[in-house]
């Protein structure tokens, strides 16, 4: 009896605590922020195909937008999320996996069972 009224006391407690936590998990970090490009050149000329946009509650690859659902972090600098992904053609969920170098210059985005190495385009 004494073991029941324990873990009740308890899980209010717990639930408070993690509550904070489970919000803050559907923003991506500051330092993932901005546009990407496989390229300088892609950065100015806007070649879409190898863009890609992240917010704070968006990821915006070609032609689609996802609306981040959850994060997981692996450290400052690597993130997984779940979004979903709305396109002319429909939607879907979508895992992608990003890897901000030490100097948070260039990303390491896998999406799909493909890679892609994209540089941070400067600020507009």
């Amino acid at each position: 009896m004494i073991g029941r009224r324990t873990l009740l006391c308890f899980v209010p407690l717990l639930s408070l605590a993690a509550a904070p936590n489970a919000r803050a998990a559907t923003r991506i970090p500051p330092q993932f922020l901005g546009e990407w490009d496989e390229s300088a050149q892609g950065c100015v000329e806007g070649d879409w195909s190898s863009h890609l946009i992240i917010r704070a509650r968006t990821i915006e690859p070609y032609e689609s937008q996802g609306r981040v659902k959850t994060i997981k972090f692996q450290g400052p600098n690597a993130i997984t999320t779940v979004s979903r992904y709305t396109f002319a053609e429909g939607s879907e969920i979508g895992t992608d996996r990003f890897t901000l170098s030490p100097s948070r210059k260039t990303l390491m985005w896998f999406t799909d069972g493909h890679s892609a190495r994209l540089i941070r385009c400067p600020a507009k």
